[in-house]
C-alpha cells in the first residue's frame, strides 16, 4: 500500500513478477473494501445502518431459534424503515417475517403479505420517479438558447401522471433534490435564470421537521438548500439567496455537524459572493479566507480574486491568479469549462488594467484559440461580441470614452433587461462600463446588479 502511494508500481512488478503483483493487487483492493466498510458501519450511526445491523443480528437470531427477541428485533426494525421511508430495507424485512413467519407470525401471514405488497408498491413508484428525474433531465440537456421555455411543472405533471406518481412519493428531500438540479442546470445551460421556476419551495417547508426530515435524506436536504440558494443567486435575488444559506447551516450542524466539514467551502463560497454584491466586500472576504487555502477550493479562489478585481487591489489579485499554475485541461476537468473561462477572462482584464498590454494580448490569443469553437457551437454571442471589443480597447485605449466607441458597443451586445441578464456577464459588463464613465468598478458592478439598471 505505501509502495504504490510512493509510485514504487514498476519496481513492486520487476521484482515479484506481473501475475504475483495483479494477485497481490486485487487482494489489497479487497482488504481496502472490507476496511473502509467496516469503518463506515462503525461510524455511521444513521437509522439506515441501525436498521441493517438490526436485520443482521434478526438473522443470527432466527439460526439458533431464538424466535422471541428476533420478532422484536424485527417489528424495532420495520417503525425504523418506515419513519425514513426506506423502501428497499421493508422489502427485506417482511421478506424475513414471510419466511419465517410459521414460527413468527402463525396467524399473521396474510396481514404481513399485504404488508409487502403495499411496499413493493411504494417501491416501484420511488423506481419510477428515478426515471422521470432521468427523462427530465434528459428533456433539459436537449435545450438550445433558440429553444422554447420548458415549463418544469407541466413536465413533471405530465411524467407523474404517465407512470401513476403519487405526490408524497413525489416530493421527498431527495426527489426535491433532483428537481433543483434540473432547474439549475437549465439555467446555466441557457445563461437564463430568470425563467427559471423553483415552484417547490412550498414543499420544503412542508416537509421540514416531518418523518421523511430524516438523517437518510439529511445530505439531500442540505444539498436541496444550497442549490436553490445558488439560483436565487443567479437571479440576482441575493438576500432571498443567504436566507437560504442559513437555513442550509442549520442543517449542516445536525447529527453532530457530520456533513459540515465536506459543504463548508461550497456554504462560504456562496455566501461570500452574495455579500459581496450587497456592499459587504469585508465579510465576504473574510467568509472567504477560511477555505481559499483547502484543497481543490477553485470556487471560493476565484470569488477572492473576483473581489480583489472589483476592489481594484490588483496586485493581490495577480498574486492570487498566480496560483492556477496547472494546464486548462487539468482546471477543465476538476472544475469544468466555464469555470475556466470565467478565470482566464477575468485573468486578461487584470492585466489590461496593470497595464501589460502584451501579456494580456497574448492571454486573449490563448483564451480565442482554446474556447471561440465552444462559444460558436453555444450561440454565445455576446460574449463573442465583448471578445471583439476588449481586443478593440487594447488596440485603441484613447477611444475608449467616445461617442463612437459608445455606439459600437451598444450594437454589438444584444442587451437584455436587469432581471433577465446573467450575473456573471454582469461583472464583465461592470468593467467595461467603468472604463466609459471613469468609475471605481466595484461602485459600478453594485449599481448593474442592482434593481432597475441597465449596461450601458
Amino acid at each position: 500500500f505505501k509502495a504504490l502511494r510512493a509510485g514504487r508500481e514498476p519496481r513492486i512488478k520487476q521484482e515479484i513478477g506481473w501475475n504475483a503483483y495483479n494477485a497481490l493487487k486485487k487482494r489489497l483492493h479487497d482488504r481496502l473494501l472490507d476496511f473502509l466498510a467496516g469503518i463506515i458501519v462503525e461510524e455511521e450511526g444513521s437509522e439506515e445502518v441501525q436498521v441493517t445491523r438490526e436485520l443482521l443480528v434478526v438473522r443470527r437470531f432466527l439460526f439458533y431459534s431464538h424466535f422471541k427477541t428476533a420478532r422484536q428485533l424485527l417489528s424495532r426494525a420495520e417503525r425504523r424503515a418506515i419513519r425514513i421511508g426506506h423502501y428497499s430495507q421493508l422489502n427485506e424485512i417482511y421478506h424475513t417475517m414471510l419466511e419465517y413467519a410459521h414460527e413468527l407470525y402463525p396467524d399473521d401471514q396474510k396481514r404481513i403479505y399485504q404488508k409487502l405488497q403495499n411496499n413493493n408498491q411504494l417501491f416501484l413508484e420511488q423506481e419510477q420517479l428515478n426515471l422521470v428525474y432521468a427523462l427530465v433531465r434528459r428533456e433539459f440537456e436537449r435545450v438550445t438558447p433558440d429553444s422554447p421555455g420548458i415549463n418544469l411543472q407541466e413536465l413533471l405533471d405530465e411524467h407523474y401522471r404517465k407512470f401513476d406518481i403519487s405526490e408524497a412519493v413525489g416530493y421527498n428531500f431527495q426527489t426535491l433534490y433532483q428537481l433543483s438540479l434540473i432547474a439549475d442546470i437549465s439555467g446555466a445551460h441557457t445563461r437564463n435564470y430568470y425563467s427559471v421556476e423553483i415552484f417547490f419551495l412550498d414543499k420544503i417547508d412542508e416537509l421540514a421537521g416531518t418523518p421523511l426530515d430524516s438523517d437518510r435524506h439529511l445530505l439531500y436536504h442540505i444539498d436541496l438548500l444550497y442549490t436553490v440558494a445558488n439560483i436565487l443567486h443567479r437571479k440576482k435575488q441575493f438576500e432571498r439567496s443567504i436566507d437560504y444559506l442559513l437555513r442550509m447551516e442549520t442543517q449542516m450542524e445536525r447529527s453532530d455537524g457530520k456533513y459540515r466539514k465536506e459543504r463548508e467551502q461550497s456554504f462560504r463560497t456562496l455566501m461570500a459572493i452574495n455579500l459581496n454584491f450587497l456592499n459587504r466586500p469585508k465579510e465576504a472576504e473574510m467568509s472567504l479566507n477560511c477555505v481559499t487555502q483547502e484543497e481543490n477550493a477553485f470556487n471560493a479562489q476565484l470569488a477572492l480574486g473576483m473581489i480583489y478585481f472589483q476592489q481594484e487591489r490588483l496586485r493581490e489579485a495577480r498574486s492570487l491568479f498566480a496560483r492556477f499554475h496547472r494546464t486548462d485541461t487539468w482546471y477543465e476537468e476538476r472544475a469544468g469549462i466555464d469555470w475556466n473561462m470565467h478565470r482566464r477572462f477575468m485573468e486578461v482584464l487584470l492585466h489590461i488594467d496593470l497595464k501589460d498590454e502584451d501579456y494580456a494580448e497574448s492571454k486573449l490569443k490563448s483564451f480565442v484559440r482554446r474556447y471561440r469553437a465552444y462559444l460558436q457551437a453555444r450561440d454565445e454571442k455576446n460574449i463573442l461580441a465583448f471578445i471583439r471589443i476588449v481586443r478593440y480597447m487594447m488596440n485603441h485605449p484613447d477611444a475608449v470614452q467616445s461617442d463612437t466607441f459608445v455606439n459600437r458597443v451598444e450594437a454589438s451586445i444584444a442587451w437584455k433587461s436587469h432581471e433577465e441578464e446573467d450575473v456573471f456577464l454582469t461583472g464583465f459588463y461592470a468593467w467595461l462600463k467603468s472604463k466609459i464613465v471613469r468609475k471605481p468598478l466595484y461602485e459600478v458592478t453594485l449599481e448593474l446588479v442592482g434593481e432597475g439598471n441597465r449596461a450601458l
